[in-house]
């Protein structure tokens, strides 16, 4: 059974896989629909297999908060534009459906679930996990490599007619860059969450994670950000690293983690000596980062002026500064419109197509302050799941320290991306959201906290003694 467990978690997360790999090589039209199927099924398979089938319908409040979010959001676009091809790719459209990317990232959180159950499962062997873990991310580094020589070789796409040119590290048509840098955050976030669960529930030292996770995720990274910027992203460059400084932190400090239960909080993190330690880490992994960076462009005869993010050479980012021209100009206006309930069209009726905000502020001017309000209240809701959950009854992937600080600062690492230069509709964004919140209550598997069996215990007894009392 439970090599079955393991064989339809990893099934699930290669399926996801080869579906980034057929759509990020590909930039013309979707594909790879058949690979969603398979993680439906995989997922469906695995709340049979876990026991989790009738726990799905037991939601937790910060689910009807999102849920609330999404039909606002959705009844609200389809009542100012009355078109349902866009709402769809709004929502449910793999390009850049926010719904989709929530619902893709809480399938996958599924199978990491499953490999942390295994892995603490006394009765379970661990190592198989670690191998099978580390050939997968060996899996997509060859993907990944493909994807590379894939546009570097013709452009975006096969037979688009884009090529690179003047040795410009750009494609100068770049239609459906935005969706191959998103599904490359996408995939990347989810490795680095497998390898921080292999990493927290390992009895390794320190150094040992570091070389056999830490080394091909940094290989990996490197690969996904050249991609990316051969197709223009400067997102799907930039995430990926952030994501890598956030597992580097969380496993190499993971043994002062361990060490007692705190609360997953900013201020106990700031307030605590647990940052000094966190900025060491940090600064090693952006030391590794910055060694294999330099070697893999060194091996690819990539100069770095040929790269959109240091502006081909100028020191100017070009798309940060349309995007702050964008919101300073054009941010207020938006917002004035209609403060109250925003209006999704907000851009169109003011100053012209495409120049809504590339912010997150953006819900405030297309949902008002109304939708703003539900969507701090979703990430209040996240927050204090992650920041209490050292005090639940019950072990889980969910109440993990170290795992709970990885998924803290992961999403701030993508929500601090997607607030300088992403719609609030972000696709990676929401699926973070999904991959790293509690949405459902999970079967138990862990062993009850002592305090709570020792209440258990003594409530057996007190019968017990009344019924002696009472013998004469």
């Amino acid at each position: 059974m439970k090599f079955t467990q393991a064989l339809v978690a990893f099934g699930l997360l290669v399926s996801f896989s080869m579906f980034v790999f057929i759509n990020t090589r590909i930039t013309e039209a979707a594909g790879g629909y058949l690979f969603l199927v398979s993680c439906g099924g995989a997922f469906l398979f695995l709340l049979f297999l876990t026991g989790n089938v009738l726990n799905v319908i037991l939601i937790r409040s910060s689910a009807l908060i999102i849920i609330f979010f999404f039909i606002y959001f959705s009844v609200k676009h389809y009542v100012e534009i009355g078109d349902t091809f866009k709402l769809h790719e709004q929502t449910i459209g793999t390009t850049g459906g926010m719904v989709f990317g929530f619902v893709l990232g809480a399938m996958l959180s599924q199978a990491l679930s499953l490999v942390y159950d295994l892995r603490t499962n006394p009765r379970a062997p661990s190592s198989p996990l670690a191998i099978a873990t580390f050939l997968y991310i060996l899996l997509l580094i060859g993907m990944a490599a493909l994807t590379f020589l894939t546009h570097k070789g013709g452009g975006l796409s096969q037979g688009s007619g884009s090529e690179l040119s003047g040795g410009i590290f750009l494609v100068e048509d770049g239609v459906g860059y935005q969706r191959v840098g998103d599904l490359l955050i996408m995939q990347y976030i989810v490795v680095c969450a497998l390898a921080t669960v292999i990493g927290v529930t390992s009895t390794s030292r320190n150094w040992v994670n570091v070389i056999m996770l830490g080394i091909p995720l940094t290989v990996l990274c490197g690969v996904v950000a050249l991609t990316a910027q051969l197709v223009g992203s400067n997102k799907g460059a930039v995430v990926p690293v952030g994501v890598l400084l956030v597992f580097y932190a969380v496993v190499m400090t993971r043994k002062s983690l361990n060490a007692r239960q705190f609360r997953t909080s900013i201020l106990n993190i700031l307030l605590s000596n647990m940052v000094l330690k966190l900025t060491v880490a940090t600064l090693v992994g952006l030391a590794v980062i910055a060694f294999f960076g330099i070697s893999l462009m060194e091996s690819l005869g990539v100069n770095p002026d040929a790269l959109r993010i240091t502006g081909f050479g100028s020191g100017e980012v070009g798309s940060l500064d349309s995007r702050n021209e964008l919101f300073s100009d054009n941010f207020i206006k938006h917002f004035q419109y209609s403060p109250i309930f925003g209006n999704t069209q907000v851009e169109m009726l003011t100053t012209g197509q495409g120049t809504y905000v590339h912010s997150m502020l953006s819900v405030l001017t297309h949902l008002g302050v109304f939708g703003a309000l539900v969507f701090v209240a979703l990430l209040v809701s996240i927050y204090l799941e992650i920041s209490g959950s050292y005090i639940s009854k019950f072990q889980s992937i969910f109440t993990n320290q170290g795992y709970g600080l990885f998924r803290l600062l992961s999403l701030l690492a993508v929500f601090t991306m997607g607030a300088f230069s992403a719609f609030f509709t972000w696709m990676p964004w929401w699926f973070a959201v999904g991959l790293f919140g509690n949405w459902y209550h999970q079967r138990r598997w862990g062993r009850q906290s002592n305090s709570r069996k020792r209440k258990k215990r003594r409530r057996r007894e007190q019968p017990a003694l009344v019924r002696a009392s009472a013998e004469p």
